[in-house]
């Protein structure tokens, strides 16, 4: 069983180039802002400041994008009729947070597979 743990830990560990273009990405996106517009139809993510890096400022957008979908009934939910102000702030709020949470780990995950296809093509010349 500890040397499952240690070998799955191993593989979620990058190597130091990987770790290093995450970092340069992560500080990248601290720039980032996006005014996202939420409906029926998905998510519309406009780039209001980019950070000069096209494919850095996709990881914002279709993070939203990608979660949106998850989370639109519940959001559609709160707008019922009969449902007090309280319970709906209480549900949105719960919403808001749970979308927040995936958004981020779809960030992350989103900023892991570029860092490490920027850190292989420099490895391989490319």
């Amino acid at each position: 069983m500890l040397a499952l743990t240690l070998a799955l830990t191993a593989q979620t560990v990058p190597d130091p180039e990987t770790g290093q273009e995450i970092v340069v990405i992560g500080q990248k996106l601290k720039a980032w802002r996006a005014k996202v517009d939420f409906g029926k139809k998905g998510a519309t993510c406009k780039i209001k400041q980019s950070t000069g890096d096209a494919e850095i400022d996709r990881i914002g957008c279709t993070a939203m994008e990608q979660c949106w979908p998850d989370f639109m009934p519940g959001f559609e939910a709160t707008r019922a009729k009969g449902i007090s102000a309280a319970d709906r702030a209480a549900k949105t709020a719960a919403l808001n947070q749970a979308l927040g949470t995936c958004v981020m780990a779809k960030r992350e995950t989103l900023v892991a597979a570029l860092a490490d296809k920027r850190a292989t093509a420099r490895r391989t010349g490319q």
